[in-house]
């Protein structure tokens, strides 16, 4: 995995569709060093173009085929049935590298649309939305290990980036992807069991977010799952008792079968 990149050379960068995902890549950007004067968004909402400007100093353009031209690095953040369209005829330079954020869109249908580019193919999550995301990131035929290079420091500015053959990216989606909002549902199930046990949701709320906060800084140290766990768990304590009620309602199995949902789902819209 990579650390992120402050300042990397990215040259000049494209963004073409500036929501979610790819405001959050355009403010990781600015944040990590990138010259405001290198990056231009392409945005059809003209109050999201205004936003931008005000706040990062980057240059804005309804227009995705004058954004795009002498670009370096072209990163498409549309929404994916809008990919192809969007990406059919612009004016991309030859050898110019592109990065997609888009689900369930194949290397071979980007190449398709774009020949003359160097395809990378990425699988992020929203928490790039506060500079923690996990981007699996895989490599089209064309593209150099400089280009996998600036894909990772790209991504590195909203978290973290880890190289995958494509065959994995459907992983990606259930482990990550769509992992995060395993957790969310954990943390509201929880909160709502604080508040049925006798909490009121302001007490619930606040001891399940910091819970969680604290865990994933735990996390975050490198220590093993397992090892963790084991810390807290004395013998005949609350928290052995509380774990065998999970194991007997078959947390483990539940949490498989839905990555292996998710992987299917995305194979299947793919």
């Amino acid at each position: 995995m990579s650390e992120p990149q402050a300042g990397a050379g990215f040259g000049r960068i494209a963004v073409i569709g500036a929501g979610n995902m790819g405001g959050a890549i355009l403010h990781g950007l600015i944040k990590a060093g990138t010259n405001p004067s290198d990056v231009v968004a392409a945005e059809p909402s003209a109050a999201r173009r205004e936003a931008l400007e005000a706040d990062l100093g980057i240059g804005t353009t309804a227009d995705a085929a004058e954004a795009v031209e002498g670009a370096d690095v072209v990163l498409v953040a549309v929404k994916p049935q809008y990919v192809v369209e969007v990406l059919t005829g612009l004016p991309i330079r030859d050898g110019a590298l592109l990065v997609s954020i888009a689900a369930g869109v194949t290397i071979a249908t980007l190449e398709a649309a774009v020949p003359q580019a160097h395809v990378v193919r990425v699988m992020p999550n929203t928490a790039a939305l506060v500079g923690e995301g996990m981007a699996g990131l895989s490599a089209g035929s064309s593209a150099t290990a400089d280009d996998l290079g600036t894909a990772t420091a790209l991504l590195s500015t909203v978290g973290r980036a880890v190289v995958v053959p494509e065959s994995q990216q459907d992983l990606v989606v259930a482990a990550s992807g769509s992992g995060i909002a395993y957790l969310f549902l954990v943390a509201e199930a929880m909160i709502e069991g604080g508040v049925t046990l006798g909490l009121t949701r302001a007490q619930a709320d606040e001891l399940v977010r910091q819970t969680f906060a604290g865990a994933s800084a735990m996390l975050a140290n490198g220590e093993h799952p397992t090892i963790l766990r084991e810390q807290v768990t004395s013998p005949g304590g609350t928290t052995a008792a509380a774990l065998a009620e999970l194991d007997a309602h078959g947390l483990r199995t539940a949490i498989l079968a839905a990555m292996t949902a998710a992987r299917d789902k995305s194979r299947a819209l793919g």
